[in-house]
């Protein structure tokens, strides 16, 4: 008997089966037999100092085993693999001012989905702008903490250094630090603070005198993130006759929280320590952070 004769039951009988599966599907309404895997939703990238947050939305209810990142453009820490659940994640270890492209694919065990890419440029921003560089009338008559009172916007800010501006006969190490106020702040009634997170940020003149008027920065061993719609100090420990600092006055900055009050700690009294408003929209020093 010819071979291709005897392997023609063989051959009809999965045709059968085939076709009993389809129809199964079209009477009885069962799930496609299709294995394509949906790619991810409304992908997202967020921009910070030597990383990118990306976001991403997807089915709860879809089958997927988990989520692929790729990233090109430049230098980056490896991304582990995702679970199912992930709909975020931050890049980490990135050149600051590279344009890097991220792609995200959904896996379902040997399918993939087909990728989906966004790109962004790690960076850092100032929030108080200190160009052109900041001048003002000279002051180092104080000892405590002098800063502003910022409202963080709708956004939350992830910060990842803190600044004291460098001026005229500066030379040494100064603590600045991120405080929350424990009650909402009211004009004439002093507030005390919990420390967020601080830093030590030397504030050095360089010899040809450039960098006054600039901000001199330390980075965080970790970025705090400010939470939005809530209220942040940013001060900087001044001590009588040490450093030169500048008197409270307006700030230029960027808008990703508004500069409410200059402030500073009380010495003295019952309310040593605690935080008082002094004037609507202005600073002391200045300080500043980096996102």
């Amino acid at each position: 008997m010819d071979a291709y004769l005897a392997l023609t039951p063989l051959l009809v009988l999965g045709i059968i089966g085939l076709i009993r599966f389809i129809g199964c599907n079209w009477v009885y309404g069962l799930e496609e037999t299709d294995l394509k895997v949906e790619p991810v939703g409304d992908l997202q990238a967020v921009a910070a100092d030597h990383r990118v947050s990306l976001s991403w939305s997807y089915p709860s209810s879809a089958s997927v085993s988990g989520f692929r990142i790729d990233v090109a453009g430049g230098l980056f820490e490896p991304v582990p693999p995702l679970g199912a659940s992930a709909r975020l994640f931050s890049v980490t270890g990135l050149t600051n001012g590279v344009l890097y492209t991220f792609s995200v694919v959904a896996e379902r065990d040997t399918d993939a989905s087909d990728p989906v890419k966004v790109s962004a440029t790690p960076g850092v921003t100032s929030f108080v702008i200190d160009e052109p560089p900041i001048t003002g009338a000279p002051r180092n008559d104080y000892s405590g903490f002098a800063g502003m009172e910022i409202m963080v916007g709708p956004n939350p800010i992830m910060v990842t250094q803190l600044g004291r501006i460098v001026a005229a006969t500066n030379s040494g190490v100064h603590e600045v630090k991120i405080v929350q106020p424990t009650t909402t702040p009211v004009p004439g009634q002093p507030v005390a603070g919990i420390d967020v997170i601080s830093g030590s940020v030397t504030t050095v003149v360089a010899v040809d005198q450039s960098n006054v008027g600039k901000f001199a920065w330390a980075p965080l061993p970790q970025p705090v993130t400010l939470q939005p719609n809530t209220i942040y100090f940013v001060v900087s420990a001044e001590i009588v006759g040490g450093d030169l600092w500048y008197e409270q006055k307006p700030l230029p900055t960027t808008g990703v929280a508004a500069l409410q009050y200059s402030i500073y700690t009380l010495v003295g009294g019952p309310d040593a320590g605690k935080y008082a408003r002094s004037i609507a929209g202005q600073g002391y020093v200045p300080v500043s952070f980096r996102y």
